[in-house]
């Protein structure tokens, strides 16, 4: 008979964390008191410029002034890199904003869980950028750090089961695939 399964202890799991997840779960810059101050890291080299307002095409000033506009930001030089980089073609820019105010906007699930969701896939993704940016994101939503360390659990265990079922490659019960969306269609009539 096997032992029941035994999740690791909480130090064992920010360590295994630390691995998917270097810029938060082990150089501690997420939930930090501003008392402490911590060392700056250097900002990594891109592969592209980033394209400040100055020196902008005016279809980018346009977007980076509604930009602005729609968070609130200070002016265009609070613009975060990520829109600067992107910047280098401004059809990608526009779209890519478009697209992220219908998405992240109002809708079924609170701003909380949107930016949670973003969270979790940027992890998945190891993108340090997007990680940190949606984490300071839902940080200002709510999220505490208890839920942060919840959600980097669910992700990690996800992460390992999805593995298992993809290498294993275990089919899907015929009751899960009636559960979530009833009209789907019997796979039996494609």
């Amino acid at each position: 008979m096997r032992a029941a399964l035994r999740l690791p202890h909480f130090s064992t799991l920010a360590r295994l964390l630390s691995r998917s997840v270097p810029s938060i779960a082990s150089s501690g810059r997420f939930f930090t008191s501003s008392a402490s101050p911590l060392a700056p890291i250097p900002p990594s080299k891109g592969m592209v410029p980033l394209i400040e307002y100055a020196d902008a095409s005016e279809g980018v000033k346009a977007v980076y002034e509604d930009i602005v506009r729609k968070r609130n930001l200070a002016g265009p030089d609070r613009i975060n890199n990520f829109w600067k980089a992107i910047a280098n073609d401004e059809v990608l820019l526009r779209r890519t904003w478009t697209s992220l105010q219908e998405v992240m906007g109002p809708g079924e699930l609170p701003p909380l869980f949107k930016e949670m969701i973003y969270v979790a896939v940027s992890a998945v993704n190891n993108c340090e950028y997007c990680l940190e940016s949606h984490a300071a994101a839902a940080k200002k939503q709510g999220m505490t750090r208890e839920m942060f360390m919840e959600l980097l659990s669910v992700v990690s265990m996800a992460s390992e089961t999805n593995r298992l079922a993809v290498s294993l490659k275990v089919p899907v019960d015929e009751v899960f695939e009636k559960v979530a969306f009833p009209e789907k269609r019997d796979k039996s009539n494609l």
